[in-house]
């Protein structure tokens, strides 16, 4: 009941922000059977990830999920694509955002896992099929485990590109004022689910319903991801150097 109670409010709070009626802003929320919106159950493994990620509880429970990606694969270190998996897997609205966009979530799921297995070969060399191996008894034991975070704990994070997607994150979250949710990960994410420069941050947000105004660029793209990160951290108010933003400006887009 707690959990469905919050779920209500966070309902209710879109509602007030965007003037959306009950069932449609429903939809960019998880259903209440959903461990996205069971705050109580969800752990990180200790000492991976940034400090402040807990204070976004749908960020914790995100990043469980990315954790589980990594596990399910053998893998001893979570990085960005599987946080890139975890966020696929998340279905409506993540998948009808990705499919206005002409993205398909099954294609770039499989792209996803296929480029997991070459960066994995690549690193492994010549110890390949000894470490293929144990990648797999990881696997195999994480499915079967009753308490997988214990028996078969990750290594580590990949601080670099998982850092900068965490910091996008965070960066459009204090943007508009709000608790990381999905619709800030589809922009940070953007650098690595389009080829070449995203649609303008402007429209994903107009999309997402972060912001009221109308933004017809989805399909205009030039550049390079260099260019649109230059841009987003422009819009966000911020130094464009490097990552993490310190954010200048409070208020968000109309």
């Amino acid at each position: 009941m707690t959990a469905r109670n919050s779920l209500k409010r966070l309902i209710r709070a879109r509602m007030r922000k965007t003037g959306e009626s009950y069932s449609s802003a429903r939809r960019y929320f998880h259903t209440e059977d959903n461990d996205m919106t069971n705050e109580t159950n969800i752990k990180l493994q200790p000492n991976l990830w940034p400090d402040w990620v807990d204070e976004h509880p749908w960020l914790v429970s995100f990043l469980a999920s990315a954790e589980q990606e990594a596990r399910n694969r053998g893998d001893a270190r979570c990085d960005h694509f599987h946080m890139e998996l975890a966020f696929l897997g998340l279905g409506p609205p993540v998948s009808d955002w990705l499919g206005t966009l002409g993205l398909d979530v099954r294609t770039l799921r499989e792209d996803t896992v296929d480029m997991l297995g070459r960066n994995a070969k690549q690193v492994l060399g010549a110890a390949g099929l000894e470490a293929d191996l144990a990648r797999s008894q990881r696997a195999h034991g994480a499915r079967e485990s009753s308490n997988p975070v214990d028996e078969f704990p990750l290594t580590s994070v990949d601080e670099i590109y998982t850092g900068e997607l965490l910091e996008l994150a965070r960066a459009e979250a204090n943007l508009h004022s709000v608790s990381i949710d999905e619709r800030h990960f589809l922009i940070a994410l953007a650098m690595l689910l389009f080829e070449g420069s995203p649609p303008a941050a402007s429209a994903l947000r107009y999309l997402t319903g972060l912001s009221r105004i109308e933004d017809a660029s989805f399909d205009i793209r030039a550049g390079d991801t260099t260019d649109w990160v230059r841009d987003l951290a422009r819009s966000h108010g911020a130094e464009i150097g490097s990552f993490p933003y310190e954010i200048t400006n409070p208020s968000g887009p109309a």
